[in-house]
C-alpha cells in the first residue's frame, strides 16, 4: 500500500503541484481513507519530501544512463533535453515551482544532492566534447557547466519566463541553441544543425 501511496502522491504532485495537492485528494484517489496514509507518512511534509526525493532519484538515473551510452556529446545534450521535455511539460513545470516556493528546504536539500550526481557526468560530456572537436577548447568548463545548471534550472523553476505564448519545450530548444552555438566549433554546430530536426521534433 505504502507503494500505491507514494506513486499516487507523485503523479499528482508532478500534475497539479506540491502545494496544491492534499492528503484528501489523494486518499480519493486511491479510494482509501486519510487516515491509511498517516500509517505510512505522518505529515503531508513527510510525503512531499519521499516524493520528491524519488522523482529526483529517477530524473539522475535517467540523466546517468545518457550520459553513460557511447554517443557524440551534442547528441547527448539533446537527448537529455529530450528526457527534460517528457517530464516537465508546461503543466508539470507548476510541481518543481510550488516545490521550491512552499517546501524551500525540502527543494534546496535535494537541488544540492542533484548537482553533486550529476556534475561529473556534465563534466565528462564538455571534456569529451573539446577532445573530439565539437566544442571549443578555450572554454573553462567549470564556468560553463555552472551557467548550464543555472539556466537548465531556470527554466524548470521560474513561472515567470511563462508569461508569454512560448511553451517550455520551445524555451528549451531556444537555450539548447544558445547554449551549444555559444561553446561548440564550427564542426560542433555543423552537428547541431544536422541532429535538431530529429530531437526537436520530440
Amino acid at each position: 500500500m505504502e507503494e500505491k501511496i507514494l506513486e499516487k502522491a507523485m503523479e499528482l504532485f508532478m500534475r497539479e503541484g506540491f502545494k496544491i495537492v492534499t492528503m484528501d485528494e489523494i486518499a480519493s484517489s486511491l479510494g482509501i481513507s486519510k487516515k491509511t496514509i498517516y500509517q505510512y507518512y505522518s505529515n503531508k511534509n513527510k510525503l512531499v519530501e519521499k516524493s520528491a526525493q524519488c522523482i529526483a532519484d529517477s530524473i539522475i538515473e535517467d540523466i546517468d544512463i545518457i550520459y553513460a551510452e557511447e554517443k557524440n556529446p551534442i547528441e547527448q545534450l539533446l537527448l537529455v533535453r529530450n528526457k527534460i521535455s517528457r517530464l516537465f511539460t508546461d503543466e508539470k513545470t507548476a510541481g518543481v515551482q510550488q516545490l521550491k516556493k512552499y517546501y524551500p528546504e525540502i527543494h534546496s536539500k535535494l537541488k544540492g544532492n542533484q548537482r553533486c550526481k550529476i556534475e561529473l557526468c556534465a563534466q565528462q560530456n564538455l571534456q569529451r566534447g573539446i577532445e573530439q572537436g565539437l566544442f571549443r577548447p578555450d572554454i573553462d568548463i567549470w564556468f560553463v557547466l555552472k551557467l548550464h545548471q543555472n539556466a537548465m534550472s531556470y527554466l524548470i523553476e521560474d513561472d515567470e519566463i511563462y508569461k508569454g505564448s512560448t511553451s517550455f519545450n520551445e524555451y528549451q530548444d531556444k537555450y539548447m541553441d544558445y547554449h551549444i552555438r555559444a561553446i561548440g566549433t564550427q564542426k560542433g554546430i555543423n552537428l547541431l544543425q544536422e541532429l535538431k530536426q530529429q530531437f526537436y521534433e520530440n
